[in-house]
């Protein structure tokens, strides 16, 4: 990864299905969606700009939390 974030950009498109019936079950991940009856709904562009991963600063901000939980309103 590092060496290919290094000199380009990546990304990718994030898809949805919705639940649509019986033939669309949530609770059985063994179950495949066929796309004829429930089909794939663009809903973002993930971009992963070129960076270092390498780098010291971003050593430090992986050991860093970004979200706490405790500090949410109760």
């Amino acid at each position: 990864m590092q060496h290919v974030l290094s000199s380009r950009e990546m990304w990718f498109d994030f898809f949805v299905q919705r639940y649509v019936d019986d033939r669309t079950p949530i609770e059985n991940t063994l179950t495949e969606w066929e796309e004829s009856v429930s089909p794939p709904i663009h809903v973002a562009k993930i971009v992963i700009p070129v960076q270092d991963l390498s780098s010291a600063a971003r050593s430090q901000l992986c050991e860093k939390p970004l979200f706490q939980s405790l500090a949410l309103p109760a």
